[in-house]
């Protein structure tokens, strides 16, 4: 495999992915007792046992895509290649 290309496979035909968006975890399960939570543990922490999710950003109506795209392309034919349209 070449040095810096980890986890790069040119034979799998995937879409871009969209990464512009964020979300936040309670780390641990208690902290979210306050918030009436009652369900299993999460993954997203280093020991597999997070809350649930508190926070995630929600798209812009317009062009789709999260707040840390700082330079959406809102034109027609962005949209299309989005599918938004």
């Amino acid at each position: 495999m070449a040095r810096g290309r980890r986890g790069f496979d040119p034979g799998v035909a995937l879409q871009p992915t969209n990464t512009f968006h964020v979300g936040f975890w309670f780390n641990d399960l208690a902290d979210a007792v306050s918030c009436a939570f009652t369900g299993p543990p999460t993954p997203f922490n280093g020991e597999l046992q997070a809350g649930p999710l508190a926070f995630i950003t929600r798209p812009n109506a317009v062009a789709g895509l999260g707040p840390l795209c700082t330079k959406p392309d809102t034109s027609r034919a962005g949209r299309r290649k989005r599918g938004r349209i």
